[in-house]
C-alpha cells in the first residue's frame, strides 16, 4: 500500500469550488523528481498550474483539496475532473512502483467519489476533446516503458473488480445483461401461466375436468385437505388423461 500524505500548497490555489466527475491523469514530464520535489516547487512560487496530487514510487502527496478546482488540463477540464500527476521514473523498476501506486490512488478516489471508469481520462484526451492546452501526457510516458493508457485503465479496472480486466468486465457485463433478459422473459412466460387454484366442482372448474375430479372424489382418491382439493389445471389435465386411458 502507498504511503499517503496530504500537504496542501499555499500558493497555486484557485479556492474556487470542484465538484468533479472524473480524473485526469498526468505525468510532471520531469525525470527524477519526487513528489515531494513537485510539492516544494509549486509551494514556493507562482507557477500558475498545479494538480490535486503527485505520485512517485515511494508516495503520493495530495496538494489540494478535491472539493477545489486545481490548474491543470484548461479551463473546462479543471472545472470537472481531479488531476493527478504521475512523477517521471527514469528506469522501469520505478516506473512500475509509480504505475501501482498510481491505480491504487486512482481506484480509491473512484471507489470514494463514485466515479464511472468511463470518467477516467487523460491530459491527452482532454485536449483533444476541448482544445484548451496541447499536452499529450502521459501517453509518451507511458509508451516508454511499454504502457499504454489502456493498459492503465486495465489495471483499474481489475483491482476494482476481484481481477478482472476490461475486456472480461465488459463480457461479464453483456453475460450478466442476457441473463436479465432471459429472466425478464421467462417471468413474462410465467405471468400468463393459469396458476389458479381449484378447490371445489363449481362453476369456476373447466367443464372438461369436472367429470373426472368428481368421479375421483366419490371413489375416496381425492380429498384434499382444509382449503379444498388444491388442484390447478396442469394436475386437472394429467388427472383427466388418465381417467380417459383408464389408469
Amino acid at each position: 500500500m502507498v504511503k499517503k500524505e496530504v500537504k496542501l500548497l499555499s500558493k497555486n490555489r484557485s479556492y474556487e469550488l470542484l465538484v468533479p466527475i472524473g480524473i485526469v491523469l498526468h505525468e510532471t514530464a520531469t525525470p527524477g523528481a519526487t513528489a515531494e520535489n513537485e510539492f516544494s516547487y509549486f509551494n514556493t512560487g507562482n507557477r500558475g498550474a498545479s494538480a490535486h496530487g503527485f505520485v512517485d514510487w515511494k508516495e503520493y502527496i495530495q496538494t489540494i483539496p478535491y472539493d477545489e478546482v486545481a490548474w491543470h488540463a484548461g479551463y473546462t477540464a479543471n472545472h470537472k475532473y481531479i488531476g493527478i500527476e504521475m512523477c517521471h521514473a527514469t528506469n522501469k523498476a520505478d516506473f512500475d512502483k509509480v504505475w501501482d501506486n498510481t491505480v491504487e490512488i486512482v481506484v480509491d478516489l473512484i471507489n470514494k467519489c463514485g466515479f464511472s471508469i468511463n470518467e477516467l481520462t487523460t491530459h491527452n484526451e482532454v485536449s483533444l476533446r476541448w482544445g484548451e492546452t496541447d499536452h499529450t501526457d502521459p501517453i509518451g510516458y507511458f509508451k516508454k516503458f511499454g504502457k499504454t493508457f489502456e493498459d492503465f485503465k486495465n489495471d483499474v479496472i481489475a483491482h476494482m473488480n476481484g481481477g478482472l480486466t476490461m475486456t472480461q468486465y465488459e463480457e461479464l457485463k453483456d453475460i450478466i445483461s442476457k441473463q436479465e433478459k432471459e429472466i425478464t422473459a421467462l417471468k413474462a412466460k410465467l405471468d400468463k401461466v393459469d396458476t389458479y387454484i381449484y378447490n371445489y366442482i363449481d362453476d369456476n372448474m373447466p367443464d372438461w375436468a369436472k367429470p373426472t375430479i368428481k368421479k375421483l372424489v366419490d371413489k375416496g382418491v381425492l380429498v384434499g385437505d382444509d382449503n379444498g382439493l388444491n388442484l390447478n389445471k396442469i394436475m386437472m389435465r394429467i388427472l383427466v388423461i388418465l381417467d380417459r386411458i383408464g389408469i
